[in-house]
């Protein structure tokens, strides 16, 4: 589901930064210039299949090793986070506690 996300994402935003590169390089001076510079050539959708390529093996590793890592978060510590902090929270953890002085 994230890497389709980031795929979809990517295959979207390759236009603009497709403008924004030629903005940058100064071969137009304006977006609307670059657009339609880019439509004369047929270069407005240029390097959109390694982008979303890219973008969707990255979206698969990162929320796979996410899942993963929750998932052995989870069978360490059998507490919710949400638990973790109220009991944390409820303790005083913010409060600094008074050091004992040895004897």
């Amino acid at each position: 589901c994230g890497s389709l996300a980031g795929a979809a994402a990517a295959a979207f935003t390759t236009p603009l930064d497709v403008v924004k590169t030629r903005l940058m390089l100064g071969s137009a001076r304006t977006w609307r210039g670059a657009v339609r510079q880019m439509l004369a050539e047929g270069a407005l959708f240029s390097g959109m299949l390694p982008r979303v390529g890219w973008m969707t093996i990255g979206g698969f590793i990162f929320f796979g090793v996410y899942e993963r890592c929750l998932q052995l978060l989870q069978a360490a510590a059998p507490h919710s986070l949400s638990q973790l902090l109220i009991a944390g929270a409820s303790r005083g953890g913010g409060e600094e506690s008074p050091r004992r002085r040895p004897k």
